[in-house]
């Protein structure tokens, strides 16, 4: 993650249930994509403080995260049944191939690296097996002058304001869907397909 922003996190984690007024709904729409898809070996990549954890239906979720905080938010609100681990994201202690998808929301816009987050998504995915991208894309409109002018601000709040789905090397996947949520196309919900 961006220096220091496991720390960061932690510190926020009895903010989180105000976010997720704001992108809770969001967080859901991807699930039900998730939960369309074939496949049980689910990864979640990002986990935060779990909020939407229950409304996956027949996988077995992997739920990781750096902040251990969250990740004890997480375990409180889903109790049994999901297995949680402290992990960084850019660096998976998975085997190659293990999982059928991987879900990564709004967490690569807090990494360190989003390509080498990319990357270690891609190698323990299986085969034919799916990444389900939630985050913030800057448009090409007047937010993104928002968000460029917001820069310094989000900084310090261990985030990239301004970020661009096409700098990002999704090269060794083929883009299955592209889809907005919410109004402006300020966020996208992505889904991914390892040949």
């Amino acid at each position: 993650m961006i220096k220091s922003s496991h720390k960061f996190y932690n510190a926020l984690s009895f903010l989180y249930p105000v976010i997720d007024v704001f992108i809770g709904a969001h967080k859901k729409r991807l699930i039900s994509h998730a939960n369309a898809l074939p496949g049980l070996n689910l990864l979640e990549i990002g986990v935060g403080n779990g909020s939407c954890l229950k409304l996956y239906k027949d996988k077995v979720i992997t739920a990781i995260d750096s902040s251990e905080g969250m990740l004890a938010e997480a375990k409180i609100k889903n109790g049994e049944g999901v297995q949680f681990i402290q992990m960084d994201g850019e660096k998976l202690d998975f085997s190659d191939a293990a999982f059928d998808i991987a879900v990564m929301c709004h967490v690569l816009a807090v990494t360190s690296n989003p390509d080498r987050m990319l990357t270690e998504a891609f190698r323990v995915l299986k085969p034919k097996g799916y990444l389900l991208i939630l985050n913030h894309f800057t448009p090409d409109n007047f937010i993104g002058f928002i968000d460029r002018g917001f820069k310094p601000f989000a900084r310090l709040l261990k985030f990239r304001s301004e970020f661009y789905f096409k700098d990002l090397d999704t090269s060794n996947y083929t883009i299955v869907n592209n889809l907005k949520c919410g109004k402006l196309g300020y966020f996208k919900l992505i889904i991914l397909q390892k040949p």
